[in-house]
């Protein structure tokens, strides 16, 4: 093996990690946000969630982690589409939004 191989897979392995390791916090995003809506009575449109923004945030402790935000889109039975996010910090929720919406009193 060359000199230039050993590099390119040291260098691949922290990228493959990282992948992984953000497909297993959307992962998580995408429970998370399910059972926000299913706890609203309202229906998690797509089943999925998408990375809308990535920054580098101080936790309590000091430390920099990643702050990930995922927002997905919800409806409350009626044809109408309203925007929410769910906002990971490293693999913890720290904060949820729901875009207001009417509340059916039928019940």
């Amino acid at each position: 093996m060359y000199l230039t191989e050993i590099f390119i897979i040291f260098m691949a392995a922290p990228v493959v990690w990282f992948w992984l390791e953000s497909m297993k916090i959307k992962e998580l995003a995408r429970y998370r946000a399910a059972q926000l809506c299913a706890n609203n009575n309202v229906q998690f449109l797509d089943d999925t969630v998408h990375l809308s923004s990535i920054r580098f945030a101080r936790g309590r402790n000091g430390k920099f982690r990643l702050q990930r935000r995922f927002a997905f889109e919800f409806t409350n039975q009626n044809e109408q589409r309203y925007n929410a996010y769910v906002l990971m910090f490293g693999r913890q929720l720290i904060e949820t939004y729901m875009d207001p919406y009417p509340i059916d009193e039928q019940l």
